[in-house]
């Protein structure tokens, strides 16, 4: 989620080159956000084992990953919907 308003913050800040003082305080607001999101990376690299080093996923060892989420979220949907 902070990553995508990221994404969407700095075309916005772009747009707004001519109207300096409004580009101001949405630079500001970017800043921060870049700054919480500095804070949490840091945060979760100091975590015990949380290490990405050597980590390399094959196609389909993502593809099985993404279908167990799709399971999970189906079943969940179902469980949800009989109740």
């Amino acid at each position: 989620p902070l990553t995508t308003l990221i994404l969407y913050t700095f075309p916005f800040l772009l747009l707004l080159l001519s109207v300096p003082t409004l580009q101001l305080s949405v630079a500001e607001w970017f800043s921060s956000l870049l700054t919480l999101q500095s804070a949490a990376l840091r945060w979760i690299s100091s975590l015990p084992a949380a290490q990405i080093d050597g980590l390399r996923i094959s196609a389909l060892q993502l593809g099985l990953i993404y279908f167990l989420i799709f399971s999970l979220c189906a079943i969940v949907w179902k469980l949800r919907r009989v109740k």
